[in-house]
């Protein structure tokens, strides 16, 4: 049997009646919608982590690489600029 997964979330008691019809085991339409389900949450997670490290990279880039308001040698050296008070 092959459903696209939009169909089969739009219309699973149909595919399911149909499976039996054929007399497949209509499980196998559980199984997927489980499974599409589960690849949907997880696209999300990396989504948002995608972002996250969007963030944090643009972050980094934006700050030369300074973490400390005052640069340390290693950071100076480095190319890290700060503006500090004498």
């Amino acid at each position: 049997m092959s459903v696209g997964v939009q169909r089969l979330r739009e219309e699973p008691d149909r595919i399911r009646q149909g499976a039996i019809d054929k007399r497949e085991d209509p499980a196998i339409v559980d199984r997927a919608l489980d499974a599409d389900a589960r690849r949907r949450r997880l696209q999300a997670e990396s989504d948002q982590l995608k972002s996250e490290r969007n963030t944090a990279t643009r972050l980094i880039g934006s700050n030369n690489g300074c973490d400390h308001p005052v640069p340390d040698a290693a950071q100076r050296a480095a190319g890290c600029r700060a503006d500090f008070a004498a």
